[in-house]
């Protein structure tokens, strides 16, 4: 990502996009925690360990981007911060000091 600060509608839209990308996470994680339950009641576990695997590697590679998002918000958010307590250092700015 650049320097430049990204205007509010830039902001909304990528924290729509990672929230998509969060749901679409979710109900992944999820259709495969109801394909292990399935295959351990009805097909004696043999691909449960397989797709316990693919849950575990999907959510090791972060495969939706939404832990690298918060801490770029986060980085705005305190950037916004250090450059409202510089115009006005008098300023009681909340998450400042």
């Amino acid at each position: 990502m650049n320097n430049s600060i990204p205007t509010m509608p830039e902001l909304a839209a990528e924290a729509e996009f990672q929230l998509l990308a969060a749901a679409d996470q979710l109900n992944w994680l999820t259709a495969l925690a109801s394909a292990i339950q399935l295959d351990h009641t009805h097909g004696r576990g043999n691909a449960a360990k397989y797709l316990a695997e693919l849950a575990s590697f999907l959510s090791d590679t972060g495969f939706s981007g939404v832990e690298s998002a918060i801490e770029e918000f986060k980085r705005l958010h305190q950037s916004d911060l250090q450059n409202a307590s510089r115009q006005d250092p008098e300023a009681n700015v909340e998450g400042g000091q």
